[in-house]
């Protein structure tokens, strides 16, 4: 415990330019089939302004960035997170965080996705126990 502090960053995790290939992947492995995810005409006709990412992409973006800090020695318990705006393929999203508690064995962070116009388009929480 002694090498986590409140206020340490935890080490961001950049994906992109996300591509379709990788949203049509996705949809695959999760079974959410919706056409803005992977069909621009669709997206186009339906008023967006390209293919959109998934949340839950994004969401797992910052599953990966938590699980490559925690390791073996601390175990993803929870992560809340609120969509904030949209992202669109070709975008370069990076995953970013940062300890705002550490009670017994419990760390408490903040989580977020920022594209690369800066733009905070994820925000929320996330518990981590160590083991």
């Amino acid at each position: 415990m002694n090498e986590i502090r409140i206020g340490q960053n935890i080490p961001g995790l950049a994906k992109g330019p996300v591509r379709v290939r990788q949203l049509v992947m996705f949809s695959a492995a999760t079974g959410e089939f919706v056409d803005i995810h992977y069909d621009k005409d669709f997206a186009l006709k339906a008023g967006l302004p390209d293919v959109i990412i998934q949340g839950t992409y994004k969401t797992a973006i910052i599953c990966q960035m938590l699980k490559d800090w925690a390791g073996s020695t601390r175990t993803i318990k929870r992560v809340n997170v609120r969509h904030l705006g949209m992202d669109v393929v070709n975008n370069t999203l990076t995953a970013g965080g940062k300890v705002t508690k550490i009670e017994d064995n419990r760390v408490e962070c903040e989580v977020w996705i920022d594209n690369q116009l800066g733009q905070r388009t994820v925000f929320g929480t996330a518990s981590l126990v160590i083991c």
